[in-house]
């Protein structure tokens, strides 16, 4: 039941509040009925949580909740035994993953293939040289379905049989860039896993990117940068 609720709260409010109202309310589903005058005597920034408590007012629980048991999404939050261990240590984890495909994944080691959208012939090469290695050592390939460097890892991996794990941007109801739908779906049909800590209908936002990377870094052991630039995001 706090699912239902804790997703209710992430699209009205966003992850960084919720743990605040979850640290005065105690539970998701006390934190959804406050009254707005209570909240707005939390210490928020006055605005935005003005519009956080008018988006709740267009929030159901329940019709978000049935939207994604129609697309097969699941979700895991912070508080729950399946929650990724490794993901718990970093600055500030998810409050709620969404998950479609197979979230058995997430109990595997995995490691994080990133790097720049526009790789060189020497980037090309060094995926279809390292990645089938990682893959046949039997570590998951966790990267960001971006263009360039991490579609090539998630082929890479596909190609030598192995697992992997796309961390999006944006939410689940999307493929974003829209180039790789075709291999989002061939990684669900191989039983792999793509991940948001975004609700549906959020767009992807250039802020996310960073936000996300934090989240491809917690589900992995280690990171293998392929190629990037001096400023890249990898």
């Amino acid at each position: 039941m706090d699912s239902i609720y804790l997703n209710a709260l992430n699209i009205a409010f966003g992850t960084a509040r919720i743990k605040k109202l979850l640290k005065v309310f105690r539970t998701a589903e006390r934190a959804w009925h406050a009254p707005s005058g209570k909240i707005l005597r939390l210490d928020f920034n006055g605005e935005s949580i003005k519009e956080a408590l008018q988006k709740r007012e267009t929030v159901n629980p329940q019709t978000e909740w049935a939207r994604l048991e129609k697309l097969n999404i699941k979700t895991i939050s912070f508080f729950e035994k399946s929650y990724p261990k490794l993901l718990k240590e970093i600055s500030s984890p998810p409050i709620l993953l969404y998950l479609k495909g197979n979230a058995d994944i997430l109990r595997e080691k995995g490691l994080a293939v990133v790097g720049t959208r526009t790789p060189s012939s020497y980037g090309r090469a060094a995926v279809d040289m390292l990645v089938p290695q990682i893959a046949k050592a039997g570590l998951v390939v966790v990267s960001g379905l971006a263009q360039g460097v991490d579609a090539l890892a998630h082929m890479a991996t596909l190609k030598a049989g192995g697992k992997t794990i796309g961390v999006l941007g944006c939410g689940l109801d999307q493929i974003y860039p829209k180039m790789n739908e075709n291999l989002a779906t061939e990684m669900l049909k191989k039983n792999n896993l793509i991940v948001s800590e975004y609700p549906l209908g959020t767009d992807a936002f250039r802020q996310n990117f960073p936000a996300r990377n934090r989240i491809i870094a917690g589900l992995s052991l280690g990171t293998l940068v392929i190629e990037s630039k001096i400023d890249g995001g990898a």
